[in-house]
């Protein structure tokens, strides 16, 4: 069945794009990410990549056309692969864990478009081994299909390929983990691959981020009842009082999954993308602050997240909290609500690149259904490292946050 490509969206106030070149006939087999065609707008010029893999079977707008956004452009069938064994052959091959380090040699100033990195990530490639054909000796998608079927060639004419030598095992970060066996290699990006601006970064400065900041306001009134009417059977089981901590904390990470470059770390010049979940903690105890990690919270349901929240204040109380207990964090929730807070700017610990401060819940008037209803709401801030973080996945990560805690929250299992 034959798929609708239409033009997409290039800007909020962008309503049409025309189309410049065809850079694909009917019949061509192309693969995830290619482009298929050269775009004009009022306000850039832009390829369009496939959204899938396929074959073209019908080119509707024609060069020169102007098309509305969202109207149809050409069409790609995905069933049709079986008639294109090279382009099924690239599609098909699973990626493989790898290191994609962009070294400090002759493209460490050179900036890659987000399609050039997902395909060298996806397919292990090695950017400093290709050669340009940009503008300035840019690698453009272009470079990496050629790259990844010339590629593909190689491995059927011989069955160990340079690559397959120096393919890393599954990737599993260092952080938390004490068993040399579970540690890899994770993937690593300079900063000249993820900022548009090439920065000389010291020591210093990668300790010192430069932080960008956002609000957003969440309704916890259901969530807070739902609280009130769960308490007694599960302080009376699991000898704990439960709060709406261990709800926030679960929605964080439940965020942090869909969102997971926000769950990366520096280590020098370099942005390590972590899998694993570490949340770090405020815990006022004997009038002192500590910050206790929360290991591997993603593994953890409700109950686990509510148990570690009670274990680590224990040691906190006791003041035997260890250096290990306190470090190796990914991410870090600030409670500045404790102290009447409703609005603060968290700082990020370094090495982090992001953290959240939870606000006082206040009741406030809210128009529901044009009648005035007293809410339960809190503010949630997130300060993240705008040298590597950009406002619009922030932006949609602190919508998620929101939606757990408004919609989701009262339906997860405790156990």
């Amino acid at each position: 069945m034959a798929t609708e490509i239409v033009m997409p969206q290039l800007g909020e106030s962008v309503t049409e794009g025309t189309i410049m070149k065809w850079l694909v006939t009917p019949g061509t087999a192309v693969i995830k990410y290619q482009p298929i065609c050269e775009i004009m707008t009022d306000k850039v010029s832009a390829e369009v990549p496939s959204s899938l893999s396929g074959i073209i079977t019908k080119l509707v707008a024609t060069e020169g056309q102007t098309i509305p956004v969202g109207k149809l452009i050409c069409y790609i069938d995905e069933q049709g692969m079986e008639l294109a064994p090279q382009a099924s052959t690239a599609n098909n091959t699973k990626p493989k864990a790898s290191n994609v380090v962009i070294p400090d040699s002759k493209h460490a100033n050179q900036t890659y478009s987000p399609a050039v990195l997902h395909l060298a990530m996806e397919h292990s490639i090695d950017l400093a081994r290709l050669s340009g054909t940009g503008k300035g000796g840019r690698i453009t998608r272009k470079d990496i299909l050629n790259y990844i079927n010339n590629r593909h060639e190689d491995e059927h004419r011989s069955d160990h390929s340079s690559f397959s030598k120096t393919a890393a095992s599954p990737i599993v970060e260092p952080l938390g983990s004490t068993e040399s066996s579970q540690v890899s290699t994770p993937i690593t990006y300079s900063m000249s691959a993820l900022s548009t601006t090439p920065v000389t970064y010291s020591s210093n400065l990668t300790r010192t981020p430069t932080s960008a900041w956002m609000k957003i306001e969440v309704d916890i009134t259901d969530l807070l009842k739902h609280c009130e009417r769960a308490s007694q059977a599960f302080e009376r089981k699991q000898q704990l009082k439960l709060t709406y901590l261990p709800f926030i904390l679960h929605a964080v990470v439940t965020s942090l999954k869909q969102y997971p470059a926000i769950n990366s770390i520096w280590r020098e010049d370099r942005i390590i993308p972590l899998q694993s979940v570490h949340v770090a903690f405020d815990v006022l105890a004997s009038d002192k602050l500590y910050t206790p990690v929360i290991r591997n919270i993603d593994r953890l349901n409700l109950f686990g997240i509510a148990q570690s929240i009670y274990d680590l204040g224990q040691k906190a109380a006791k003041g035997t909290l260890s250096d290990t207990d306190q470090s190796e964090g990914t991410f870090s929730i600030v409670q500045s609500g404790q102290f009447g807070l409703i609005e603060s700017q968290p700082s990020i610990p370094y090495p982090q690149l992001a953290a959240l401060s939870i606000e006082q819940v206040t009741k406030r008037p809210v128009i529901i259904n044009d009648m005035f209803a007293a809410r339960s709401l809190v503010n949630l801030c997130l300060s993240y490292d705008d040298r590597v973080l950009d406002r619009m996945t922030c932006g949609r990560f602190m919508q998620q946050i929101k939606y757990e805690l408004e919609h989701n929250s009262t339906l997860i299992s405790l156990y």
